[in-house]
C-alpha cells in the first residue's frame, strides 16, 4: 500500500481530508491540531510523495492504491473526472 508505505499514519488522515477539499484550517480543527501543525505535515506529505501541491497530492494518492469504493463520495467523483 503506497500512502501505508510512505506516510505516517496522521499524514493519512490530513491526505485523505485534503482529498476532500478540506481547507488547513478545517483540518486543524478537526484534528484538534494547529494550523502551523497541518502545514508542517502538509509539507512533509509533498516532500515524501514529490508533489508540488494539493491536486498532485490527490491524485498520486488515488491513482496509486486507493480503492475508491471505499472513498467518501465526493472523492471518487473528483477522481472519475480527473481520470
Amino acid at each position: 500500500d503506497f500512502a501505508q508505505g510512505l506516510l505516517r499514519t496522521r499524514e493519512i488522515q490530513i491526505l485523505d481530508l485534503i482529498c476532500m477539499g478540506t481547507q488547513n484550517k478545517i483540518i486543524a480543527h478537526r484534528l484538534g491540531l494547529s494550523e502551523n501543525t497541518v502545514k508542517a505535515h502538509v509539507r512533509n506529505i509533498y516532500k515524501k510523495m514529490n508533489v508540488h501541491n494539493r491536486t498532485e497530492a490527490a491524485s498520486r494518492y488515488f491513482r496509486s492504491d486507493a480503492d475508491l469504493a471505499s472513498l467518501p463520495h465526493s472523492c471518487a467523483d473528483a477522481i472519475e473526472v480527473s481520470a
